[in-house]
Formats: structure tokens, sequence, C-alpha cells
């Protein structure tokens, strides 16, 4: 018998910018892995021309751009591990205006067309716990907040139901 792992949506939009950003990465042969991704982020040692004065096939600006995203995500998943919502909620956003700078943006699209079936959407535990900490965060930085505001900036699409269960 097989049981369903259960992820947040946060997890879920996490993995999914990670899974492109390495594919993206693999494609431009460059190091996808944890360790050796973060050389991609220094600018200095990457150089606009090969050995042999061409120009490389990519730009320099996509592959930084590309592994950025990738260390946001492991940022992002270390602030879920650690059960800090307001940190999470912070890289999270950082991850996702990345995300769009990169052009990664199938698995922003994928959560979205998730949350736009016409089926009601069943509620779980997990994303119960995820809004609660969103919630607290939210607040903490912002006490005049009401609960349909604080619903409308968690998601705008299902802010009712989850203004229901702050």
């Amino acid at each position: 018998m097989v049981s369903k792992r259960t992820t947040s949506p946060a997890r879920r939009l996490v993995l999914g910018c990670r899974r492109q950003a390495e594919q993206r990465l693999t494609t431009l042969g460059l190091p996808s892995g944890w360790p050796a991704c973060l050389d991609l982020l220094d600018t200095h040692q990457v150089p606009e021309t090969d050995d042999s004065g061409r120009s490389l096939f990519y730009s320099r600006k996509e592959v930084i751009d590309t592994a950025r995203l990738l260390y946001q995500t492991y940022c992002v998943e270390n602030w879920l591990k650690e059960n800090d919502a307001e940190r999470a909620t912070a890289s999270m956003l950082d991850l996702l205006d990345l995300a769009l700078t990169a052009g990664l943006t199938d698995a922003i699209d994928s959560e979205h067309a998730a949350s736009t079936q016409t089926k009601r959407q069943q509620v779980k535990r997990g994303d119960l716990r995820w809004w609660r900490r969103v919630a607290t965060a939210l607040r903490k930085r912002n006490g005049t907040l009401s609960n349909l505001e604080i619903a409308r900036r968690i998601d705008p699409r299902r802010h009712h139901t989850i203004r229901k269960y702050l």
C-alpha cells in the first residue's frame, strides 16, 4: 500500500521551480547540483566568450537569473523546514519574482491551473497550517490587516475559503 505524500502548495511550487531551473542549467551544460550551482552566482568568473573568442550560445544574465532562482528554492525550503513562516513568505515572494525574471513560469502556471479548476478543492490539514503560519507572519508585519485582506494576500482566488479558516 503506497501512501501519498502530502505537500503544501508552497513546497509544490518550490519543487517545480527547482526542477525547471535544474533542467535549464543542465540543458546549457552547466552544473545544476546544490554546491556546484553556487559558482554560477559569482559573475566575475563567467567569461562572455570562450577560449576561441566566440561568444557563448547562452547569455550570462540567463544563467545568473536561473542560478539565483535555484538558490532561492533552497532558501525557501530551509525556511519551510524551520517553520519560520515570516522568512518563508518573504523568500517565496522573492522566488516568484525571480521565476518571472528568469522566464521559468511553468510551475507557477501549473499551480494557477490547479487553483482555478471548476471543481471544488479539498481543504487539507497542511493547507490550514500553512495559511495560519502565513497569516501570523503577515499580522506581525502589519497588525491593521483584516482577515479578508490577509486571505487575499495568501491566495487571491480562494480568499473566501481561506478567510473561514483563519
